[in-house]
């Protein structure tokens, strides 16, 4: 009785039944994976434009901070952020505008007006400044 099988004792069309059932739920638990996946996919990409809106909309603290050296030290940490939400989300309008901005804010301000500056002491370096400053102003328009 051992080499027959579970199956081969129940009639014919129970038989099938039986292993119908038995294919589900060997597929239940992939089914269940596939939906749970798919809504930590959704979830994830509802919390990444709720953080994009607000960072979108809070742009005005950087400009009313009276410490320039700590707005100047804070920004870049903020636009990579911008960037790596921009990458979970890659056509949210307020994050793509912050980002535009905020590039060319900070080439302008912190890079290409400091490589004006060093112009005549130290050209070299202001031809570099102003290559990184191009680059950002690349970035800023992707």
């Amino acid at each position: 009785m051992s080499a027959l099988s579970f199956a081969s004792l129940l009639p014919p069309e129970r038989a099938v039944r039986s292993t119908q059932t038995r294919r589900r739920l060997l597929l239940l638990p992939v089914l269940l994976l596939v939906v749970a996946a798919n809504t930590a996919c959704l979830m994830t990409r509802i919390a990444v434009n709720k953080i994009g809106d607000g960072i979108a909309s809070g742009g005005t603290v950087y400009a009313s901070d009276n410490n320039p050296k700590l707005v100047r030290e804070a920004v870049p940490f903020s636009l990579k952020l911008i960037e790596s939400l921009l990458a979970e989300s890659p056509h949210h309008r307020g994050l793509l505008l912050g980002a535009c901005k905020g590039f060319t804010e900070h080439s302008y301000a912190f890079v290409q007006e400091n490589a004006d500056e060093i112009e005549l002491v130290d050209f070299t370096s202001a031809e570099r400044m102003c290559a990184r400053a191009r680059r950002f102003y690349l970035r800023a328009r992707l």
